[in-house]
């Protein structure tokens, strides 16, 4: 995971996503999961959760791992520019 943080030429950030796309997350330092955007917010996300709305997680961009969109799994957010 450390390499893969390592990798990006710059950070994510609320331009790279929209409501639709799948990311995968670091939950902790280890873990990762895989959610739905619900919402783009000024620093974090809005991820679709399992409770119907009520308990929508939201992470900051610094967690997400990747985006896929159509698709296309994008690791490095420069690679959008």
């Amino acid at each position: 995971m450390a390499a893969r943080l390592t990798a990006r030429s710059r950070a994510w950030q609320r331009s790279d996503f929209r409501p639709g796309d799948i990311v995968e997350v670091r939950t902790f330092h280890t873990c990762t999961d895989t959610y739905r955007v619900k919402r783009v917010n000024a620093k974090t996300l809005t991820l679709e959760g399992p409770g119907g709305g009520y308990d929508d997680p939201k992470r900051e961009y610094e967690r997400v791992l990747s985006r896929t969109r159509d698709g296309v799994t994008v690791t490095n957010p420069a690679d959008l520019d």
